[in-house]
């Protein structure tokens, strides 16, 4: 009975990683963003910095603060 507790503690734990984990959001967003001319260098520093603190993506950070929208951010993609 232990062991299933344990393996199945370790089951909810891996699940809760991948769930909460940004994944699905490629590598250098904001460098393609600010390729496309879609922000400035100081609107991606400000995104990252925020990112970093809250563990959000680059990409949702961007929109939350108004400076591209959703379509933006995946038309870089396209």
């Amino acid at each position: 009975a232990a062991h299933s507790q344990c393996v199945l503690s370790y089951a909810v734990i891996a699940a809760q990683y991948y769930m909460f984990t940004p994944t699905q959001e490629p590598p250098m967003v904001g460098e393609k963003l600010l390729a496309a001319g879609l922000i400035t260098q100081a609107q991606l520093d400000e995104a990252l910095a925020k990112a970093k603190e809250t563990g959000g993506r680059v990409g949702d950070v961007a929109v939350e603060l108004g400076f591209v929208t959703r379509e933006q951010v995946e038309s870089v993609f396209n």
